[in-house]
């Protein structure tokens, strides 16, 4: 019930959960289906919007053969 996944502070939980939400997301383009998801969206917006998340993120490819 608070802020992040566990307890008052983000932990790794927080962390691999958005970094697996996001990717899955992108690479799938699964957007459109994760709206019955709206507590998970908001912590990945939450993070995402984190200095450290946007310092790091890069935009998904997909590789060329």
């Amino acid at each position: 019930a608070g802020r992040w996944l566990v307890g008052e502070r983000m932990t790794q939980a927080d962390i691999t959960v958005v970094c697996a939400f996001t990717f899955l997301t992108e690479a799938l383009a699964l957007s459109v289906h994760t709206a019955p998801y709206p507590a998970l969206r908001a912590l990945a917006a939450r993070c995402e919007a984190l200095p450290e998340f946007q310092g790091t993120r890069i935009e998904f490819f997909v590789p060329q053969s």
